[in-house]
């Protein structure tokens, strides 16, 4: 029996609901949702880099769905550990999480991708990454602060754009 409950072989898809109480997500968003697992499945997102940037869910792991069918290695946050797969409304995320399963991996895909993950007010950073070293106070060196922003299911943005607010879609 895998740690997901189901049978492997078959297509496994979850809710946004359930993939945020796998990834520990749920917490963060005041969920009381609870998982079998603890929170303890890594979400691995595969869309692609200018989607990840407009908006991705905090503690995600970026692989895009074409760099994994060329066979790119999972990264390390995500080896030896269950995959919830995400893209933006969930058909790259079931090719590549089928792709996973094939290669002995234990992973999920999320039914409606991150726009669902966004609609039911579950947490989404957006904008470029800060580096570990740096604090988000002080930004880069330069001046050019390219810090992340946090988007809350309210509509309030801090440092980065809301999902859908200027044309750019998750």
């Amino acid at each position: 029996m895998s740690l997901f409950g189901r049978d492997r072989s078959g297509p496994e898809r979850v809710t946004v609901q359930e993939a945020a109480a796998r990834t520990g997500h749920a917490r963060a968003a005041g969920s009381t949702a609870a998982s079998a697992d603890g929170g303890t499945c890594v979400l691995l997102d595969v869309r692609e880099p200018h989607e990840w940037q407009a908006g991705h869910a905090p503690g995600a792991v970026h692989l895009p769905l074409a760099m994994l069918t060329a066979d790119a290695e999972l990264p390390a946050a995500a080896r030896a550990r269950p995959v919830v797969v995400i893209c933006r409304s969930g058909v790259r995320s079931r090719q590549a999480a089928e792709l996973l399963r094939a290669r002995g991996v234990e992973a999920v895909d999320v039914i409606g991708g991150i726009q669902e993950w966004a609609d039911a007010g579950l947490p989404v950073v957006t904008g470029l990454p800060v580096a570990p070293e740096l604090p988000v106070e002080d930004g880069p060196p330069g001046g050019d602060s390219q810090g992340v922003g946090v988007h809350s299911p309210g509509g309030d943005s801090r440092g980065g754009h809301s999902p859908g607010g200027n044309g750019t879609s998750l």
